[in-house]
């Protein structure tokens, strides 16, 4: 980490710190991060994937996940290092898609804003970020339900275009209701 970063709050389940131009290599640990870029560029590797975050993007990374940090010059970026068993939500969400999401400028000033340590301050940065989190899963599973359920009308009317298809039977055979397949 560079030397210029600045720790805001830091207790065994939760730290969130201020850098410029932060190179982290590859790492691993039991800990849930949130990363956000407020000026400049982050790149940030997890798993085998890279993404860019600009001014105002972020993104969560779940525990066991291998990750590194490189910013571009004259970057300030914050990560949030904190214990995934503060949140009950956290134990039952499975993704495997890298999440990119926005941040409101109201909510990173009040983040990179030095408080007193509390679990209380700590919840309150965490619940509207894995807010913003937990409805881009949910979108995204949506949509991938919504595509598989294409492939299947697909694959289905592949395998039966010689036949007369009816809405009705497609539906029962694929096993949904026929107005929500329409």
């Amino acid at each position: 980490m560079d030397k210029q970063s600045k720790k805001i709050n830091d207790k065994n389940n939760f730290s969130i710190r201020v850098l410029h131009n932060v190179e982290c290599y590859e790492h691993i640990h039991l800990n849930a991060e949130i990363s956000f870029c407020i000026k400049g560029r982050l790149k940030v590797k997890i798993e085998n994937e890279e993404i860019i975050l600009k001014e105002g993007c972020g993104t969560l990374i779940m525990p066991y996940k291998m990750h590194s940090y490189k910013s571009d010059k004259d970057t300030d970026s914050c990560i949030i290092e904190f214990d995934s068993a503060m949140i009950d939500e956290l134990r039952n969400v499975s993704f495997n898609d890298t999440l990119i999401f926005s941040l409101p400028d109201e909510l990173i000033k009040y983040i990179i804003s030095e408080k007193k340590q509390s679990s209380v301050y700590s919840k309150a940065i965490l619940y509207p970020i894995l807010n913003i989190c937990f409805d881009l899963i949910e979108k995204s599973q949506m949509l991938n339900k919504q595509e598989s359920l294409i492939q299947k009308v697909f694959l289905y009317v592949d395998s039966h275009y010689k036949e007369k298809i009816s809405l009705v039977h497609a539906a029962k055979e694929l096993g949904y209701n026929p107005s929500y397949l329409s």
